[in-house]
């Protein structure tokens, strides 16, 4: 779609910006189908991995239109990478692996529960890291650092592994397209040379000059860069919010929300096409190291290059970010770097948040590199040097990533010396980012505004008072007797929204039994044939024990459990299959309960039960008496609700996490 000739001429401006504007609102459809899809992903990949389950966000259909609107919108010129909609993807297939595991064979149902259904969703989300980056080690270490709340020697290889596998996956696929003797494996490195980065056949391009250095004294200078790039990364991201709060606020239609898409998409197009023909500067293409087909003639006479059309209309990742990185102090001008720079910023920030599915990784990293070659270029420093040091402060200023961020970015510019500079530039973009305005990432900024319950490593500081107990922030439960009628049992799961429901023993003065979730309720109403006409025949004669004849076997209840994992069991399918004698009747749950479910005495401390709910992944925590009798239930929600214990919980409810449609997991 990108034009090399005389592109100012005849009508090749209106093609250029009307392509565009159809592109856009190609990438728009695929969201308008699936609004869940829009933005980068990565976000709902965090919430996830935390045992978040969040209706829709890794079905087969979700993953096919995440994949057509990021292709769409990367044509459509806008600033938007590939590499967050990837881990969403790799997230959808880990996700959803389970649904290959047999139901028939009993041996294999641990790979059915809800922890190895995580550990699945892990594997997915490190893959798609390294698919993106061609990073297997960053892969890993993304997973481990910004989602997973448990983690484990098994759970690291099996996510090396897998990363691993998808990169071995990308080269066969591009063997076969290339000749499997022909296509040469040189490195793994994204930003080492566009050949390295496309995976070109030929000599490497990565000999650019001398290998970049530095002497001790630049430490300053990258922690002055990482200060300055947190800074902007919290101005980006405070400027980002206020905006998604405003179309919040606005609730547009779809059909505006299409033309918001379509405008900006031609805007950019026009702001790629005219400005540089306002700023021209042309330039010999004897002065670049890199193939010219990747520098724009645009209006520039035959043997020259417009500047700033090659920064502009290039693609980001990997053709404009390795001619930052690796071209000629000469080739871009300081005026030509803090122009793309600025413009890419203001159209980013206003891009991301719109009804398209795109990525904001590659983007930053470009943002940053030209903030940083324009740097390098006006103290005379190394141009390469200070671009990947400038795209890991802007990044870092933003994602607010430490270990990932710097293991990528290391790993993807074949620069391992640089593994320090960079690691500080990250810490100061942090540092600076969250004392500017106070507020975290990108990313759990975006989880806040959705309502999402997401919980931290560390608890909150109200959690560690040593008055506050577990009893304190507990929420009030209602238990179900170990036989109960069929018409009550639904009257409760219709009033409790809870996900997991306690079992108590009625003739041992309401003793904890076990739990039950919401899903093995349902699916257990739906076999009438264990109901009973009344309590004295759910049990044998003096006993607790059901009739052996009335009861069903796990496998019985894992076999009626839909075969897609995001279509649910809803309480109106259930009760439409049941009549009104089936309701008059009795059901023992015994025999269906969850035993030794995880417990947490009422008189401990708050903070001991936030590490304890976190780091086991659970989705209820039981807090009992010293009866071993429940007297109340822990969750995300009131975990949370520590962060504002000042505030009733109605209206924290109200104001601020709306989590109707997300459930715990």
């Amino acid at each position: 779609a990108y034009m090399t000739e005389k592109q100012h001429e005849g009508w090749g401006q209106f093609v250029f910006i009307g392509l565009s504007g159809v592109l856009a609102f190609m990438a728009f459809l695929p969201v308008a189908f699936r609004p869940i899809i829009s933005g980068s992903g990565l976000d709902q990949a965090k919430a996830v991995l935390n045992g978040i389950d969040i209706p829709t966000c890794t079905a087969g259909d979700t993953m096919i239109c995440k994949g057509l609107s990021v292709v769409m919108a990367v044509a459509a010129g806008f600033p938007a990478g590939l590499e967050g909609p990837l881990i969403h993807l790799g997230l959808c297939i880990g996700d959803n692996a389970n649904r290959l595991v047999p139901r028939h064979d009993p041996s294999l149902n641990f790979f059915r529960s809800q922890r190895a259904k995580t550990d699945f969703a892990s594997v997915g989300a490190a893959a798609g890291v390294a698919i993106a980056f061609r990073s297997p080690i960053g892969g890993v270490l993304f997973a481990m650092e910004e989602g997973s709340s448990f983690w484990s020697v098994g759970l690291t290889w099996r996510c090396f592994a897998a990363a691993c596998t998808s990169v071995i996956a990308l080269y066969i696929i591009i063997g076969y397209k290339t000749g499997f003797m022909q296509f040469n494996i040189r490195s793994m490195a994204l930003f080492n040379g566009i050949n390295e980065a496309m995976l070109n056949s030929g000599s490497s391009d990565n000999g650019y000059g001398e290998v970049p250095s530095f002497v001790l004294g630049e430490y300053l200078i990258f922690l002055l860069i990482g200060a300055v790039g947190g800074v902007l990364g919290a101005i980006f991201n405070e400027l980002n919010r206020s905006l998604t709060i405003w179309r919040r606020k606005m609730n547009f239609s779809l059909r505006f929300k299409a033309f918001e898409v379509i405008f900006l998409a031609m805007s950019m197009a026009a702001l790629c096409w005219y400005l540089p023909l306002i700023f021209s500067e042309c330039k010999s293409l004897e002065l670049v190291r890199t193939d010219v087909e990747y520098f724009r003639q645009h209006n520039c006479p035959e043997g020259q290059y417009n500047e700033l059309a090659s920064l502009l209309i290039n693609p980001f990742g990997a053709v404009g970010v390795n001619l930052l990185f690796h071209e000629s102090v000469d080739a871009f001008s300081i005026k030509a770097c803090m122009i793309a720079g600025v413009v890419n910023f203001l159209v980013l920030l206003v891009v991301f948040g719109i009804f398209i599915s795109a990525g904001i990784f590659i983007p930053l990293l470009y943002i940053g590199a030209c903030f940083g070659r324009a740097l390098a270029i006006y103290f005379h420093l190394n141009p390469t040097s200070y671009s990947v040091i400038g795209a890991a402060a802007m990044l870092g200023g933003v994602v607010r990533v430490l270990i990932s961020i710097t293991t990528i970015i290391v790993h993807t510019t074949y620069l391992s010396h640089f593994i320090t500079p960079v690691m500080l530039v990250t810490i100061m973009a942090r540092l600076f980012g969250n004392a500017t305005f106070n507020r975290p990432g990108i990313y759990d900024i975006i989880l806040s505004l959705k309502g999402i319950p997401f919980l931290e490593e560390e608890a909150p500081p109200s959690a560690k008072h040593e008055t506050i107990r577990a009893r304190d922030i507990m929420a009030p439960v209602k238990t179900l007797p170990s036989v109960i009628q069929v018409e009550e049992l639904l009257n409760i799961i219709r009033d409790e929204e809870r996900s997991d429901f306690i079992v108590v023993d009625t003739e041992r003065d309401d003793r904890l039994l076990g739990i039950i979730s919401r899903m093995n309720l349902l699916s257990i109403l739906r076999h009438t044939k264990i109901f009973n006409e009344s309590k004295s025949l759910c049990i044998t004669n003096g006993g607790t024990s059901p009739v052996a004849e009335n009861v069903l076997t796990h496998q019985e209840i894992i076999n009626s459990f839909p075969l897609r994992n995001h279509v649910a069991i809803t309480l109106e399918k259930v009760e439409h299959t049941l009549s009104s004698d089936d309701k008059n009747k009795y059901l023992h749950l015994t025999p269906y309960v969850q035993l030794a479910p995880h417990t947490f005495d009422g008189h401990g401390s708050a903070e001991r039960a936030y590490e304890m709910f976190r780091t086991l992944g659970l989705r209820t925590l039981l807090v009992l008496d010293n009866m071993s009798r429940p007297i109340g239930a822990i969750t995300r929600i009131e975990l949370l609700l520590l962060e504002h214990i000042s505030m009733s919980e109605e209206k924290f409810l109200k104001e601020q996490y709306h989590v109707g449609s997300y459930h715990v997991s």
